[in-house]
């Protein structure tokens, strides 16, 4: 509803990282991290910490337990 993303980091990311979120109801859907924010709501420059709870906004409609991944990669780009 308010558009920021609540999440439990397991791997590194930091802002520029073009991202991908996805879930039983959601395709594949990329997105670019502009701010990142820790749970005392200080900017960070980068997720270093696994575990650690961050946010970030975010217009794309995420439900509960949709994952995110690094998006490394456009498959059609190697084909």
């Amino acid at each position: 509803k308010n558009e920021i993303v609540t999440l439990e980091e397991r791997n590194y990311f930091e802002v520029g990282t073009k991202v991908e979120f996805f879930g039983p109801n959601l395709d594949a859907t990329e997105f670019i991290i502009k701010d990142i924010l820790d749970e005392n709501n200080d900017h960070v420059n980068a997720a270093r910490h696994p575990k650690e709870i961050l946010k970030f906004k975010c217009p794309i409609k995420l439900e509960k337990n949709d994952m995110m991944r690094l998006k490394i990669f456009d498959i059609e780009d190697y084909l």
